[in-house]
C-alpha cells in the first residue's frame, strides 16, 4: 500500500487518488445504488434486509454457543456480535474487492484510471451496510448485557486500523 500511495514502481500516489474523487463517488453511488436502490431513496427495504442476515446468524451462533456447547463467556453475545460483524465486514470486502476489476474491466478499458478505485470503492460500500449494523449493536448493548466504558473510545481507531488493512 505504501509503495501504490506514493507512487514508487509506477504506482499511484496519493494526489493522483484525490484527483480520481469524483470518479470514485460515482463509484460507490453506483454500488449503493445497485444494493439498496439510490443513495437519496436508499430503500429502507433493502437496508432492513442487510441487517436481518447478521442478526439471525448471530442468534444461531449463540444458541448452539449456549445450549449445545455451553460456552462460559462472559458477554458472550456481544462477543459473538461484534466478532461476526467484523468477519463479515472482512470476508465481504475480499469477495468483492477482488472480482472488482474484473467486472468493471470494461471501464476500465473505456476510461484510463486507477484500478484501486474500484477496489477501494466496494471497501466503501460495505463498510456503509456495517457502519449501521455497529450502530444498532451499540443502542442494543445495554440490552445485550454489555455497560459503556470509556475504552470503548478506542474502538474506532482499531476499526480504523481494520479497514485501512483492508483497502490494501
Amino acid at each position: 500500500v505504501g509503495e501504490l500511495l506514493s507512487g514508487e514502481q509506477g504506482g499511484v500516489n496519493l494526489a493522483r487518488l484525490i484527483s480520481y474523487r469524483g470518479l470514485f463517488y460515482c463509484l460507490v453511488a453506483r454500488n449503493l445504488k445497485i444494493r439498496y436502490g439510490g443513495i437519496r431513496r436508499m430503500s429502507s427495504f433493502g437496508l432492513v434486509l442487510t441487517q436481518i442476515n447478521p442478526v439471525v446468524v448471530i442468534v444461531v451462533y449463540a444458541w448452539v454457543g449456549g445450549q449445545i456447547l455451553r460456552v462460559q463467556l462472559p458477554n458472550y453475545l456481544i462477543f459473538l456480535a461484534v466478532g461476526h460483524i467484523h468477519w463479515t465486514l472482512f470476508t465481504s470486502v475480499i469477495s468483492q474487492a477482488c472480482g472488482s476489476v474484473y467486472r468493471d474491466a470494461p471501464l476500465l478499458r473505456v476510461v484510463p484510471f486507477p484500478s484501486i478505485l474500484l477496489c477501494l470503492a466496494d471497501v466503501v460500500d460495505q463498510l456503509m451496510e456495517v457502519l449501521v449494523t455497529l450502530v444498532l449493536l451499540l443502542i442494543l448493548f445495554p440490552v445485550l448485557g454489555g455497560s459503556y466504558h470509556t475504552s470503548m473510545l478506542l474502538y474506532p481507531l482499531l476499526f480504523g486500523f481494520q479497514v485501512l488493512f483492508m483497502s490494501g
